[in-house]
């Protein structure tokens, strides 16, 4: 046990000495660019000092600026004054090695000092940290170390307990408090809520034993008024008190005091800590001061300058304890700086520069890495990038079984175990940005296919429908923008003795028939476009366990010309919602779909071993490119070719898109694979490949409209392997736009599987991408 707190105190200590160094710099570069620095990035370079303050570990790195520190080189860290448990420790092979390469240098003059250094090995060998402590001082100097850890911890545990005990003080104090409920005072908070763009209900209340408005609590904010200030200041003071304690809440000023709070208490040895902490707070209130200037109009800078003064004179002092709430007022010197500070304030200048922005990045590299230790000079072995585990961040994925799914999903959730008749299970899409996952099933009739969609969430469900009904529902005609008239009401509801609300949700737009004239220009024969005029949709909502669930069960939608209405039974509703449990209890629904073995979306290695399985083979995929190129999505599905004498294969495929890294580019290439073969030997034994195209796009299916092209191929030779090269143009209108008309593609047979690459825009060295293609396993 003691060892352990040797080592958090050391840790501690560590980051402390750190830090002290960084609050250093940061105090002169305040002295030497007084005037150039903003109170707010003032402020967030205090931040370097507070992030430091609370990091158990940083990363080594050459910009360091602990790398000019002497002995900063060395291997040995604080935690290397702790002994092992154990007397002797076996040297390890890189213990010796480093003993070795240390000594190199002697051996060059060993002649000269081999009588004053006869065994300089064997003295790295056998004293590999401290070699000038004997057994005795070792000792000893464990012993100190064990007592200052012991001191360390009890000052810790005290200044808890104090700050528990306060706590404590004033929640018993706030039993005392009257909660304000007077309409003016309320509409004036409300008023300045809404300048600041706060949704989140603050609560005041007014009383005695204290005496500086403040704002306290980070979940649920109150602002705190004392009784005697309330009873001298007009409206104007007012708002201008509470635009302060609401620009603490909005800069999120409460968490930055709890977390100094806390480094406090960690490093509450260190005078430098103190001091620090104590200006980074002075420069909130100086921060807050400036965001509340920059809410307010020019002609009321003064006004809000006369109401910090008037404060200053109605507190003389104050008694309580700062760490967890912030004040109004600080002190008379802190005063006379805010008061300066307002004379000199400019619209704008609350926000960072660029180079502001710039030079915090800088300094932060320079501030929070640690310096580079001889432990990270080993050469480290080149990565394996046909190996190398790797995962595509997509916000919205598709998967063909449940146990996918819920390597991805971070919440728990209820499925049905029994389904209707001819229902099948067929995907579950996840929202990842939204928190939401909807698992769908089908019937499938002769002459129709009904969906029915089960959404879960671990948020609520209803806020998020109406969210997501209430946003881009505008329709623009003839230049004219419509917004529907939206409506929703909710109402209970019971299916299969589930508790729920039933949210009827109803879009109309004002459409009238002259808008249609821009419709009837693009009418053909058999195609004739109307805009929706009406939506009607119902939701079946309820709660289980504290995760959201929802049925859409009913759609209305109608235009000029038609009415169209879809709605589930409510008789397979119920099957589906009376067998719901969770995953590891499903015994009577194998939740994969149909298309498991033709459909695939890859999003990470273990898709790849799936992806073997249906393509039948192990399939390229490397994770750079020449030229910068790296994978962005990847997918398996059905795709038909067009062989000669309009002859049609459909084959399965995997297509993987590359792009350049880091960039919005057109640049991409997309790389095909498939175990069929037919359109690669059909190629060489034809030497053209025959592509289909409408003569009119619009009436496509109109009989003698289908048209053959025949484009030539040309065969080429790329590391003994037979490649075919041709060109195809493009059709799409937005890289065309772009100056793009054609794009370049390779295709081979490679250990009895086909291989297609196309390249879009300039992609570099064509070829060297194919034979880097060609040479991945």
């Amino acid at each position: 046990m003691i060892i352990i707190l040797k080592k958090i105190f050391l840790r501690i200590l560590y980051a402390s000495l750190t830090s002290t160094t960084i609050a250093l710099l940061i105090f002169f570069i305040g002295k030497i660019f007084k005037d150039k620095l903003t109170p707010r990035f003032h402020h967030i370079l205090w931040f370097l000092v507070l992030i430091r303050l609370l990091m158990p570990f940083a990363p080594e790195s050459n910009l360091s600026i602990f790398n000019l520190l002497p002995g900063s080189k060395d291997s040995t860290s604080l935690e290397a004054l702790i002994p092992s448990t154990k007397e002797t420790e076996p040297l390890t092979k890189r213990q010796i090695d480093m003993a070795i390469n240390k000594a190199k240098p002697d051996l060059t003059n060993i002649n000269k000092q081999r009588h004053q250094d006869n065994n300089f090995l064997e003295d790295d060998l056998l004293k590999p940290k401290k070699s000038i402590l004997n057994k005795k001082e070792t000792n000893k100097f464990e012993n100190i170390i064990g007592l200052i850890s012991c001191a360390w911890l009890i000052g810790f545990l005290t200044m808890a307990a104090f700050l528990l005990t306060a706590a404590i003080r004033f929640k018993k104090d706030t039993k005392t408090f009257d909660k304000i409920t007077h309409p003016k005072i309320l509409d004036i908070l409300n008023n300045c809520k809404k300048r600041l763009a706060i949704n989140t209900q603050i609560e005041l209340f007014c009383g005695k034993g204290f005496r500086s408005p403040f704002i306290f609590g980070i979940l649920k904010p109150r602002i705190y008024l004392p009784k005697h200030i309330l009873n001298k200041i007009d409206d104007q003071e007012l708002s201008h008190i509470l635009l302060h304690e609401l620009s603490h809440y909005k800069r999120k000023d409460l968490l930055c005091n709890l977390l100094s709070t806390l480094a406090i208490m960690l490093h509450w040895f260190n005078p430098i800590v103190w001091f620090a902490m104590k200006k980074m707070r002075a420069d909130i209130e100086c921060a807050c001061d400036m965001y509340v200037l920059e809410n307010l109009q020019e002609d009321e800078f003064t006004h809000y300058g006369r109401t910090i003064i008037k404060l200053s004179s109605l507190i003389s002092s104050s008694q309580h304890n700062k760490m967890l709430y912030a004040y109004f007022y600080e002190g008379k010197d802190q005063i006379e700086r805010r008061i300066i500070l307002i004379n000199m304030f400019k619209k704008g200048s609350y926000k960072l520069s660029a180079i502001a922005l710039i030079f915090f990045i800088a300094l932060g590299c320079c501030t929070l890495t640690n310096a580079e230790t001889g432990t990270n000079t080993t050469l480290k072995p080149e990565k394996n990038t046909e190996t190398e585990q790797f995962s595509f961040d997509e916000p919205e994925k598709v998967f063909s079984t449940l146990d996918r799914a819920m390597d991805f999903i971070d919440f728990d959730f209820k499925v049905p175990d029994k389904m209707p008749t001819d229902y099948e299970f067929d995907k579950i899409f996840l929202y990842e940005e939204k928190g939401l996952a909807s698992v769908d099933f089908t019937k499938v009739d002769v002459d129709k296919q009904i969906g029915v969609s089960i959404l879960v969430s671990n948020n609520d469900m209803i806020k998020y429908l109406k969210e997501k009904h209430s946003d881009a529902n505008e329709k623009v005609i003839n230049e004219r923008t419509i917004k529907p008239n939206i409506k929703f009401s909710e109402e209970p509801m019971n299916i299969s003795n589930i508790q729920g609300t039933c949210l009827t949700i109803s879009k109309d737009w004002d459409i009238k028939e002259e808008d249609l004239e821009d419709y009837r220009k693009h009418d053909t024969e058999r195609i004739k476009v109307r805009p929706i005029t009406k939506i009607v949709e119902k939701y079946f909502i309820w709660q289980d366990e504290n995760i959201w669930y929802s049925i859409p069960y009913y759609c209305k939608n109608g235009d000029f010309a038609a009415l169209s209405i879809s709605e589930i039974p409510k008789d397979d509703i119920k099957i589906l919602l009376s067998s719901l449990k969770y995953p590891k209890d499903i015994q009577n629904i194998e939740y994969k779909s149909r298309d498991y073995d033709r459909f695939l979306e890859i999003y990470s290695n273990k898709d790849l071993e799936t992806a073997r399985e249906i393509l039948g083979f192990a399939p390229k995929f490397p994770l750079n490119l020449p030229g910068g190129f790296v994978p962005v999505s990847s997918l398996i599905r059905p795709f038909s070719e067009t062989l000669h004498d309009n002859k049609l294969v459909e084959m399965i495929k995997m297509e993987t898109i590359f792009q350049l890294k880091d960039k919005d580019s057109i640049q991409e290439i997309s790389l095909n694979q498939t175990k069929d073969t037919s359109k690669y030997d059909d190629m060489i034994q034809n030497k053209y490949i025959s592509l289909e195209y409408y003569k009119d796009p619009v009436d496509a299916k109109v009989k003698n409209n289908v048209a053959e092209k025949k484009i030539d191929v040309v065969p080429i030779m790329i590391n003994d392997v037979k490649v075919l090269k041709y060109e195809l143009d493009i059709t799409n209108p937005n890289i065309i736009s772009k100056g793009i008309t054609k794009t370049q593609n390779y295709i081979w047979k490679q250990n009895d599987a086909v291989y297609e690459t196309q390249f879009i825009g300039d992609t570099g060295n064509q070829q060297e991408i194919v034979r880097a293609l060609i040479k991945t396993r």
